[in-house]
């Protein structure tokens, strides 16, 4: 397998910027010069790179893998599934990837280099930090249409298609939890490829007996599109709002619209302009009606993904135009 080299020690990555020159790297036969670190996970680092040849820009993923073969068997499944969905619209493709001994690390000590494509709109997660700074909102019936897409998203340069992102968190499904061994080993597994405030609650304590299969997907779809509306995750906006365990509110499905009180009840609006204002930021019923069927608690009450469509479809013939009123 081809060798990828760093001119610099992977744990000054974040402070690639001090420096007066980029380092540069090569992945297989390509040379490429590092500009920035775009973003970090619990055992990956995503790096802007550019083609030193084309000037073309891509996304380098850096994943360790310091328990050997098995953490790079792990991250391989990742290379695989972006194997598996090169032809597909809306999934990012890989465009090379490698893997190489880490200098001093001896051959226990690997590491898995990814080259996907570079999209400048950034993420999902971009666009909801913009709207927070900026005061401002998604259209509705354009973030259901984007909501058709996916949740763990990359937004395509044209800056209206979905592009699915990341592949390191596929699974097979449905999975049964037939034994204690393995419902520990996919409670720790999910502990490691899912975000806490968007894991769906059967992930937290996993049971014997069980089946997981994709209602957690769904749960993590509703968490995103409140995520759109509201600018926060509901477990997390709940969480810090009373103070409370995170896990705890996911488990017991505690979270609220920020207009609403106990049991989901209208908070009062009082009068005058403030009110008005109130108003016209008012999220649309259909949608929380979107967000609550995907937020129950128990799997079985959640929609299936053909159900799920079928819903946003009529949501999106029921809302008015985007501007109009």
């Amino acid at each position: 397998m081809a060798q990828v080299f760093f001119d610099l020690v992977s744990s000054f990555g974040s402070c690639l910027n001090c420096f007066p020159s980029s380092p540069t790297l090569k992945v297989n036969s390509r040379s490429f010069k590092i500009l920035r670190l775009l973003g970090e996970g619990g055992f990956s680092y995503v790096y802007l790179v550019q083609d030193t040849s084309t000037s073309e820009l891509f996304a380098l993923k850096k994943i360790r893998c310091p328990f050997g073969a098995e953490s790079v068997a792990q991250a391989m499944k990742e290379v695989e599934a972006y194997k598996l969905f090169a032809h597909s619209a809306g999934v990012i493709h890989s465009v090379d990837y490698a893997i190489a001994t880490e200098r001093g690390g001896g051959e226990q000590t690997k590491t898995v280099y990814v080259l996907l494509p570079y999209y400048r709109r950034g993420n999902l997660q971009d666009m909801i930090n913009a709207n927070l700074v900026n005061h401002a909102r998604f259209p509705e019936k354009r973030l259901m249409l984007l909501f058709l897409g996916v949740s763990n998203i990359m937004i395509s340069d044209s800056g209206t298609e979905p592009i699915i992102m990341d592949l390191g968190s596929v699974a097979v499904s449905p999975l049964p939890i037939t034994s204690r061994s393995i419902a520990i080993a996919t409670q720790d597994t999910a502990a490691e490829h899912s975000t806490m405030p968007y894991r769906a609650p059967e992930l937290f304590d996993v049971k014997t007996g069980t089946v997981i299969d994709t209602k957690v997907d769904i749960w993590s779809l509703g968490c995103t599109l409140y995520a759109c509306l509201v600018g926060k995750s509901p477990f997390e906006m709940r969480s810090d709002e009373t103070g409370g365990s995170l896990s705890i509110c996911v488990l017991s499905g505690d979270w609220r619209f920020p207009d609403e009180g106990p049991g989901g009840k209208p908070k009062s609006k009082g009068k005058g302009p403030a009110a008005a204002a109130a108003d016209d930021e008012a999220i649309s019923e259909p949608i929380r009606e979107v967000v609550r069927g995907c937020l129950k608690v128990e799997p079985a009450e959640r929609p299936d993904i053909d159900e799920l469509i079928a819903m946003v479809e009529r949501v999106v013939e029921e809302l008015p135009e985007d501007g109009s009123a």
